[in-house]
């Protein structure tokens, strides 16, 4: 998973292991992946995030001392126009 989310893997093997980890939640079990970055990523202002083939160009992970891993998301608000 931290390779996924760290850019180690090959895209659409990131991609999977991401979407694999955010179904693993029940908000997140119904997701569609092909949809949601389609869908998605257009409500975004900036371009580089319009062109995100990645999960983690908009979700990544953090992990505290204790290694709890907490899910986090650049949401369209929190992104400029400029970039991301």
């Amino acid at each position: 998973m931290k390779q996924a989310f760290n850019g180690k893997l090959p895209v659409n093997e990131g991609n999977k292991v991401a979407y694999e980890y955010c179904q693993s939640c029940h908000v997140h079990r119904n997701l569609s992946p092909d949809d949601h970055v389609i869908n998605i990523s257009k409500k975004y202002p900036s371009e580089s995030f319009k062109r995100a083939k990645e999960c983690r160009t908009c979700h990544y992970i953090k992990e505290n001392f204790w290694g709890d891993v907490t899910r986090k998301t650049q949401y369209p608000y929190m992104v400029g126009d400029k970039g991301g």
